[in-house]
């Protein structure tokens, strides 16, 4: 995560929020900074099912007082399908 301004590692973790499948997934964060422009973090536990599932990635700066949200959703291929992510 990128921000134009330092901002603290507490408000950057109420930023970001991950589901799956309408499960609150859990966000694992790069602690070496307390404060900062960028912050790094993994989502953990994410699985895969029989047929396809979106991981649904939200952000919400109310945090940080701006108005930048948005909801990214990324495809987590299911285990009777076989797909290309990248090459």
């Amino acid at each position: 995560m990128k921000s134009a301004d330092v901002i603290s590692l507490t408000n950057a973790k109420k930023m970001i929020e991950a589901t799956q499948k309408g499960s609150l997934k859990n966000i694992v964060w790069n602690e070496s900074y307390e404060q900062a422009k960028v912050f790094e973090f993994k989502i953990d536990s994410i699985q895969r099912f029989e047929n396809d599932s979106k991981l649904v990635v939200k952000w919400n700066g109310d945090a940080i007082n701006t108005e930048n949200t948005g909801v990214k959703e990324i495809v987590i291929p299911g285990k009777n399908n076989f797909k290309v992510i990248s090459i």
